[in-house]
């Protein structure tokens, strides 16, 4: 039987507030919808199994109980696969870009819709060492496709377009861009930061569950909150074989729904859980791993991604969390300004280190759900975040591992 513990804990000598307190909830309203935004299909990516097709895809969604898919098939790998090689390099800076279009409206309906960006992926070299250029993940906005677009992404020659360039290519054609797996040991795949101007960070890239690369990733963004950037932070599982069993089976296997990114929204109609991306109303976790955070002033409650003017001195943190795998804790940190440790990307290229404060961390225990309501003085503000961590600081593969967007408390 699954016991739930709920107990209250004071930081800094303030008084507590229980879960019995009646609480406002003003912009707490809606649900949560899992969402995947970096898949690729056997339609656009000729790095898939033949059997990653759009109608594999929407099936694996549904079973794994996802609202949205947003496919992202490499930039020109479907005019390179018209090409008698399919190689990339032999036919670059080729469309079309959204080959899958059709097929996503197609394989849409009954509470799941598909829909179509591109992973832009600009590359140093042909070598495997190649330096960083990095993968730009660019997706739809609210009401506003990109499938119209029809202009082929510039990505080569090879060791001429940054990944930065692609950054600017998705702003300048009305998507929203992400850095996807921004910092790994794979090459031309890490971002080569020529850009601050994405929207979102992969924070968690299925490739390898919950690894370093995703560690320093979570440093990134959260040196972006630190200077000011309110950064959305996102899950993909970078999926390229749909029937690939979640949880993978492999450390190098890659399943639909892990992670899953959730967002808060009125419904799952596709623009209004565009608009709660955008908006930053998301949490990404393990699929077999809850996590949920409200900060509440006594008057008004707000979720990951929101800000709070505190009417009090101070606000209560309730967290709630559950892991099925992993040796993990659940931990409240706080952003600062000085949080990043060092941060030099911008200019040489090296992924910033962070050390948030640790408000309260505790190990969780397997197959049981913790409820918790911290108490924080409002000060002059605060940068609030939930998370559940690895134990282990350096990692092979992690599991369990969630995350929430910030909460902003400011007096």
């Amino acid at each position: 039987m699954q016991r739930v513990y709920s107990v209250c804990l004071c930081l800094m000598a303030v008084a507590c507030k229980t879960d019995k307190d009646e609480v406002s909830t003003p912009g707490l309203s809606g649900d949560w919808y899992g969402i995947d935004l970096h898949v690729h299909s056997s339609v656009g990516s000729n790095d898939t199994e033949p059997a990653a097709t759009v109608p594999a895809i929407a099936e694996a969604a549904r079973d794994r109980g996802l609202s949205l898919v947003i496919i992202t098939d490499h930039s020109n790998s479907a005019g390179s696969m018209d090409c008698a090689t399919g190689d990339v390099e032999d036919c670059p800076n080729l469309g079309p870009e959204f080959p899958a279009q059709d097929e996503a409206s197609a394989a849409s309906g009954a509470g799941l819709t598909l829909l179509t960006g591109v992973e832009i992926s600009p590359i140093a070299s042909l070598e495997a060492t190649s330096e960083p250029r990095g993968h730009i993940g660019c997706i739809p906005r609210p009401n506003q496709s990109l499938d119209g677009v029809t202009a082929p992404v510039i990505d080569r020659p090879a060791g001429e377009v940054t990944g930065g360039a692609g950054v600017t290519w998705c702003q300048e054609n009305g998507g929203f861009p992400v850095l996807n797996h921004p910092v790994t040991l794979v090459g031309h795949l890490a971002y080569d930061w020529t850009s601050a101007d994405y929207a979102a960070i992969e924070v968690f890239n299925g490739s390898a569950r919950f690894d370093e690369g995703d560690v320093r990733t979570v440093d990134a963004w959260m040196c972006d909150w630190a200077a000011g950037r309110e950064i959305v932070p996102v899950g993909g599982s970078d999926c390229h074989a749909p029937g690939t069993a979640s949880p993978p089976p492999a450390l190098l296997d890659q399943a639909l729904g892990f992670p899953t990114t959730w967002v808060r929204s009125e419904s799952d109609e596709p623009d209004a859980l565009l608009r709660a991306l955008e908006a930053g109303h998301v949490r990404v976790t393990d699929p077999r791993t809850e996590l949920q955070m409200t900060v509440d002033d006594g008057a008004t409650a707000v979720g990951p991604g929101q800000h709070l003017q505190a009417t009090s001195d101070t606000v209560s943190v309730r967290l709630r969390a559950a892991a099925e795998a992993g040796s993990v804790s659940l931990q409240l940190v706080e952003i600062t300004e000085d949080t990043c440790v060092s941060d030099t990307r911008f200019v040489d290229g090296e992924p910033p280190v962070a050390a948030p404060v640790i408000h309260h961390t505790e190990p969780l225990e397997v197959g049981e759900a913790v409820e918790r309501t911290i108490s924080v003085t409002v000060g002059s503000g605060r940068v609030l975040v939930a998370r559940v961590w690895p134990d282990e600081e350096v990692l092979v593969s992690g599991d369990g591992v969630a995350i929430t967007n910030a909460v902003r408390v400011t007096p």
